[in-house]
């Protein structure tokens, strides 16, 4: 499993804790996410997740589905050659890094 991307506002490395517990209000299970933040304290933004459910899979499940849904970027295609019309979004497939030459 590879760990979490860099926050995509600060670029730096964010944690991954465990989330409260909690209790479905209909069937009254047991529940606890995994969720990954940057609380990093430059970042304006402090975005987070939370996936997974240890009660149901596993913490390593939940982990790696908690990360995944962090990783997720837009796929963002340059244009080196100005083609893009206006209005058109140019977006930077960041799950791959970027080649500088």
């Amino acid at each position: 499993m590879t760990g979490p991307l860099p926050c995509p506002f600060c670029g730096r490395v964010p944690i991954v804790h465990l989330g409260k517990k909690g209790h479905c209000q209909l069937h009254g299970d047991p529940y606890q996410a995994v969720v990954v933040a940057c609380r990093t304290s430059d970042c304006s933004a402090k975005p987070s997740v939370a996936a997974g459910d240890l009660y149901n899979g596993g913490e390593a499940k939940a982990k790696k589905e908690a990360i995944a849904l962090w990783n997720r970027r837009p796929v963002i295609k340059l244009d080196p050659f100005g083609i893009t019309k206006p209005g058109e979004n140019v977006v930077i497939d960041q799950s791959q890094g970027i080649d500088n030459g």
